[in-house]
């Protein structure tokens, strides 16, 4: 299984059960997950931008990017590394798969063939979703294959307090 969706499951929420019985200890609050998000042309900074990460996800654009960036990754062996597709093209999906990564960020227009193509059970599928997505296709989601959920801002802004109420 995917180490960072291993690591999403240990910090989600467990919920107190109700009723009379005798009230169990309170687990302790959830944390924040980051993941660092890098493009190939900081990858000499790897290990200053990865740096208190829970993960890392290197934007992929190009197929001859992949096997370098999968090296590069094993600079940090502490911290899971996953691909963030930008524009999922079919004859990129192979390298991707053959590079190991932990996990696949992938737009919704991404094909359905590209998850059958990968291990299933050991790659973290991500969905990547605007922040501005309707009432009625965020209920959709939950019924999607798929591990998470990445809400989106818009490329190159920061993270945001707003973004962090509409999430």
């Amino acid at each position: 299984m995917s180490q960072l969706i291993d690591k999403l499951s240990q910090s989600s929420p467990v919920s107190q059960p109700m009723g009379f019985g005798r009230a169990a200890a309170l687990p302790p609050k959830p944390r924040m997950l980051l993941i660092a998000s890098l493009v190939p042309s900081r990858a000499d900074r790897l290990a200053e931008s990865a740096s208190g990460a829970a993960a890392g996800a290197w934007h992929i654009s190009a197929a001859a990017d992949i096997k370098a960036l999968s090296e590069k990754s094993r600079a940090t062996p502490d911290i899971p590394w996953g691909c963030w597709l930008a524009d999922a093209r079919w004859e990129e999906i192979a390298p991707i798969v053959e590079a190991d990564f932990d996990f696949i960020i992938f737009p919704p227009t991404t094909p359905l063939a590209i998850l059958k193509e990968a291990k299933e059970g050991e790659v973290g599928y991500i969905l990547q979703v605007d922040a501005l997505l309707s009432e009625g296709l965020v209920r959709t989601i939950n019924y999607l294959p798929g591990d998470a959920v990445l809400i989106a801002g818009e490329p190159g802004n920061s993270l945001t307090w707003d973004h962090l109420m509409l999430f």
